[in-house]
């Protein structure tokens, strides 16, 4: 495509070269030149500025967008390369594979199209290596065909300041350090760090209380929060305190922690711990031997400091081995310290001293994640969240504070269950959306609040490609999806008020049972009946299996022989007994899979199935229906098995054998159903025959119908 451009100067100078003798003779002809200039590429980008960021690892990096045509116009992308070589100086090097690399090589981040030309525009690059240089250069294409690009070069002081050092912070204090003594040991605890760079952990030890960081001497390293020291002396106070390191190569370490006492005794409150969630401080310790706690015993005592000293307040004194102190603010440390009074007047030394930062609770998950995708093009969006995990309110729920709610983060994987998640975005708790250019049709996509301390667990997770939605089961395998419509109907602008929780029941395995897993509506974090949320569509529940040599891998203690997978078949609890409701194997996916309307409690068993259909009387949910309308055996559900997916018909007779009805599909695959009605209403209560055919197979049997 070109531009009609008028040049009207050189038509003045035609003009004036034109013989005087033409202009006489033909005095009404004018001759126009019009000359078609080419566009050209976008103008190149020369002040590209990259800059550390606020985290390990990041780096924002800045420059004044080009247009479609020089400065003007948009242009259609920006290629991006990057380098830990050496810079890049020119289009060869920009080309050269060895040299430069694409972004997504080193980083999860996406850049999103061109701007109008002449905007400044800043990107932030995350998930660099720490303390690595990278050297950046972009390159910008426009909608042309065939389509143009910009020159990259350095050249002449272009683009001086387009490399930078990935961030390397200081890690920051370990958090919670807790000294739990017993006899001739100390077991230190504390929390992960949050920084993703962290290496290991350092362990300082002293006998004597170090008021300075420098006379604590390096005692051990571990990659874990926990550490048990042994074979230490009873009655003497040891003091312990951490600080976290970072990766190489550039190895920095945190401050150390305040010390933590341990007392080694064995006439001591021993195993005192304390941990921190919905802004209490749970605290729990071992039961003193019967030698110790005899008939004369009074109580354990458990005192609490604001500083790292004695206790000063007492604020429980319980016969139990737990207690739980509300009295505390989110964001602030306290001290415990546990004895007994085994007698009156009696108390045993005081248990070493427990450092514990309250914490809130898990923010919910987005309840609802609403989806758009066009042909280049994918944005998710999502209701603010107004509430812990708990489903307790945030005390102002328009407004949360860090340790209610700090934001949410966005993250992508190529299968829905058993994947590993990348993060693609990290946004404020303003921003309730998020669009991703040319997103891949192979990647699924979730959301999660984060708070001060923690992260929600995960809810819907969807896919790009058919705009499904997915809650996944705990053993990462298992799943309900939920069709397109019916997932953009779970997300409400406003906010929705129910989620459908995903729960394993290891208790269930053994016998023919193989797995067991329930999808549980929940509104207000009241866990309601499954039939109190009708879903607008079915979905498909897939319940997946393991493998071994070919056969079923049997789960739990005394499971069945192992068998084929063509034998196992899909239980669902309806409220008062197990329903079998068969299911389709997929081989490929290792899953048996039911198409169903009915939430609640799913189980995979070893069972011996035909070929072919089959129908039996267990299939039938109940004998007698009453149609009043009260939801209680208002229709009959005849459940069967069609391995072949072979044409089924339902008819229902009257005792004389005139034809009244025929059935409908019912609530799941392999069902058929009959409401009680005939030509839109009622028929009068009494016997009546259903027969099932199938596979030229003919089953019979009654029913009966109280009015």
């Amino acid at each position: 495509m070109g531009r009609l451009v008028a040049v009207w100067g050189l038509i003045a100078l035609q003009a004036a070269l034109w013989p005087a003798s033409v202009h006489a003779k033909n005095p009404d002809d004018l001759s126009l030149t019009v000359t078609i200039v080419p566009q050209g590429p976008p103008a190149d980008i020369t002040d590209l500025v990259a800059a550390p960021g606020g985290v390990d690892g990041m780096v924002h990096i800045t420059w004044t967008e080009p247009g479609e045509d020089g400065w003007l116009g948009t242009a259609s992308t920006y290629t991006i390369r990057v380098s830990t070589i050496a810079n890049i100086e020119s289009n060869a090097d920009f080309n050269d594979s060895a040299l430069a690399r694409p972004l997504s090589y080193f980083s999860p981040s996406i850049i999103a199209p061109p701007g109008p030309g002449g905007s400044l525009r800043t990107e932030t690059i995350i998930g660099l290596t720490p303390s690595v240089t990278y050297y950046f250069a972009i390159r910008t294409t426009d909608h042309e065909a065939p389509a143009k690009n910009s020159d990259w070069s350095r050249a002449g002081g272009l683009n001086p300041a387009n490399f930078v050092v990935a961030p390397d912070f200081v890690p920051q204090m370990p958090h919670n350090l807790n000294a739990l003594s017993s006899s001739g040991s100390v077991k230190l605890t504390w929390d992960s760090n949050v920084e993703p760079d962290i290496s290991f952990y350092v362990v300082y030890r002293d006998t004597n209380e170090v008021a300075s960081d420098a006379g604590f001497v390096w005692y051990t390293t571990t990659s874990l929060t926990t550490f048990t020291d042994t074979g230490l002396m009873n009655r003497v106070t040891y003091y312990y305190r951490i600080a976290a390191a970072d990766t190489p190569p550039n190895v920095l370490y945190s401050p150390l922690t305040p010390w933590a006492t341990g007392f080694p005794d064995s006439v001591r409150v021993a195993e005192f711990g304390a941990t921190s969630r919905q802004r209490r401080v749970y605290l729990g310790w071992q039961d003193l031997p019967p030698t110790t706690k005899t008939g004369s015993f009074v109580s354990y005592k458990i005192y609490r400091s604001t500083q790292n000293q004695p206790g000063t307040v007492l604020i429980s004194t319980t016969s139990s081995t737990v207690a739980i102190d509300t009295a505390v603010i989110v964001g602030s440390t306290y001290y415990y310290q546990a004895t007994a009074e085994i007698a009156p007047g009696t108390e045993l030394e005081r248990s070493s001293i427990v450092a514990v930062y309250v914490r809130s609770s898990p923010p919910l998950s987005p309840l609802g994640l609403g989806l758009a995708v066009t042909t280049n093009s994918m944005t998710l969006e999502w209701a603010s969240v107004k509430n812990f995990e708990d489903w307790q309110y945030f005390a102002v729920s328009t407004a949360p504070v860090p340790d209610e709610l700090n934001g949410y983060r966005v993250y992508r994987a190529t299968q829905p269950a058993g994947a590993s998640w990348a993060l693609v975005a990290s946004l404020s708790t303003a921003t309730l959306s998020v669009t991703v250019s040319n997103p891949s049709a192979q990647d699924y996509y979730q959301v999660c609040s984060v708070n001060a301390g923690d992260m929600s667990r995960r809810y819907l997770v969807r896919s790009v490609a058919t705009r499904n939605a997915f809650v996944v089961a705990p053993d990462e395998q298992s799943t309900l999806e939920i069709p397109a419509a019916t997932a953009d109907a779970l997300f409400s602008p406003a906010g929705a008020s129910y989620q459908i929780m995903s729960s394993s029941h290891p208790e269930d395995l053994g016998g023919r049972v193989v797995k067991s897993v329930a999808f549980t509506p929940v509104r207000d974090g009241i866990t309601l009946a499954a039939s109190a949320m009708a879903m607008s569509s079915k979905v498909k529940v897939h319940l997946r299996y393991d493998l071994q040599n070919g056969v079923v891998r049997a789960s739990g203690v005394g499971a069945a022989a192992a068998v084929s997978p063509d034998q196992m078949s899909i239980y669902w609890n309806n409220g008062s007994r197990w329903v079998q409701v068969y299911g389709t194997n997929d081989a490929l996916a290792q899953a048996l899979t039911v198409e169903t309307s009915n939430l609640g409690r799913y189980q995979l068993r070893s069972v011996e199935r035909t070929a072919g259909f089959t129908f039996n009387a267990a299939g039938i949910s109940n004998r007698m229906i009453t149609p009043n309308g009260d939801g209680m055996n208002d229709v009959v559900i005849f459940t069967f098995d069609n391995p072949r997916d072979s044409q089924v018909s339902g008819k229902i007779f009257d005792l004389k054998g005139a034809e009244v009805t025929t059935m409908v599909p019912g609530p799941a695959s392999g069902t058929l159903m009959w409401d009680g009605k005939a030509g839109g209403g009622s028929v009068p209560g009494g016997v009546y025959i259903y027969q099932i055919e199938a596979e030229g197979q003919a089953f019979n049997g009654t029913v009966v119908v109280i009015k």
